[in-house]
């Protein structure tokens, strides 16, 4: 039985779990295949993506975090923002990996490091022609400086990943500022958003649809507001990280909608 799974989300798109409870997506074209992101590189993704496509294969990655880079090393070249390359190249060591993983994972199971020649770079907005689907990259920075999100345009999906969800980590120190991160929010708004109909995110617990972005948006108005922060809950006692909204026990707000994130009082 293999670690990885898979569902189709269209008929272009695969949706593929990866170890670790992260999703990598893998879109079909007539002539060619991308792969967006690569897990935590715990066994053989490239393996496995073998047995869904033969087509030459181009792999996008929406940032840098270790969960999402961290397969990089068993492909000749991934493409990635240059702003996350430094970060994609520090996170990825096999050492952080496993202790996003946890106890259970076997040294001799982890994907070699991915080495900084290995990362080359896409330009904003670049599109790649699948044949008959068309992969777009997006940018919205604040998770990390480099973030992105791929849209899928002839099937009116996009990716948001990690860059805008229900659990939404804004307390890194590789991310922006909130009020920055506000107004990468609104610019994506205001040129993407008739773009696209169906909205995907990296990790299981997300869910919502389209109206996301202008949720957070609001969200991030609200936080900015004096005296917000002090109404707010810590992550873990002492931590000084906050959610700007109360959560249930899956990590979604209780108020029922998707848009949420974790902050700190000195990254308004």
């Amino acid at each position: 039985m293999s670690v990885f799974t898979c569902e189709k989300i269209t008929e272009r798109i695969i949706r593929i779990r990866c170890p670790g409870n992260v999703f990598a997506f893998l879109a079909l074209g007539d002539k060619k295949a991308a792969l967006i992101d690569t897990g935590f590189g715990v066994y053989s993704l490239k393996e496995y993506v073998g047995t869904l496509t033969d087509r030459p294969l181009t792999v996008l990655l929406t940032h840098g975090h270790y969960d999402h880079a961290g397969g990089a090393g068993e492909f000749e070249q991934v493409l990635i923002d240059e702003k996350d390359i430094s970060l994609a190249v520090s996170t990825c060591k096999k050492e952080r990996r496993m202790a996003g993983l946890g106890p259970d994972v076997r040294w001799e199971d982890m994907i070699t490091d991915p080495a900084e020649e290995q990362f080359l770079t896409f330009a904003c907005e670049e599109e790649f022609d699948l044949g008959g689907l068309r992969v777009k990259m997006l940018p919205l920075a604040g998770h990390t400086a480099g973030s992105y999100c791929p849209l899928f345009i002839e099937e009116r999906t996009v990716l948001l990943g990690d860059a805008c969800n229900s659990a939404t980590y804004m307390q890194l120190n590789e991310s922006l500022p909130v009020r920055e991160y506000m107004k990468n929010l609104e610019i994506f708004r205001d040129r993407y958003e008739d773009l696209y109909d169906t909205v995907l995110y990296s990790h299981p617990h997300n869910f919502g649809g389209k109206e996301i972005i202008e949720e957070m948006i609001d969200l991030c108005g609200q936080i900015l507001e004096p005296g917000f922060a002090d109404t707010c809950t810590e992550a873990s006692p002492g931590s000084g990280v906050l959610y700007a909204k109360p959560i249930n026990d899956a990590y979604a707000p209780l108020d029922g909608s998707c848009a949420n994130l974790l902050f700190t009082r000195e990254k308004l």
